[in-house]
């Protein structure tokens, strides 16, 4: 369907037997090293409360857009809790 509203529900258990149950990875490669991998294009530093924090880019793109955490981050607890209205 084009446009319009979607909602989607999930169970975090179903979710969670979902992941836990995939197949392992396979064992990395003889002498392969952690080192041999470059993170750079997967880690994005954010301005928080506290200074700079180094985290990972959320995955994937709508619209052909990249998605992007907001910003900026606030501090650990100083958030009002809020809750979406149905």
């Amino acid at each position: 369907a084009a446009g319009g509203t979607q909602l989607r529900s999930l169970s975090l258990a179903r979710t969670a037997w979902w992941l836990t149950s995939a197949p392992a990875a396979p064992p990395p490669a003889p002498g392969a090293q952690a080192g041999d991998v470059d993170p750079s294009p997967w880690v994005v530093e954010l301005a928080s409360a506290d200074g700079p924090v180094a985290a990972v880019a959320p995955p994937g793109q709508v619209g052909g857009r990249a998605l992007r955490w907001p910003a900026p981050v606030t501090g650990y607890g100083s958030d009002r809790p809020r809750w979406s209205l149905r």
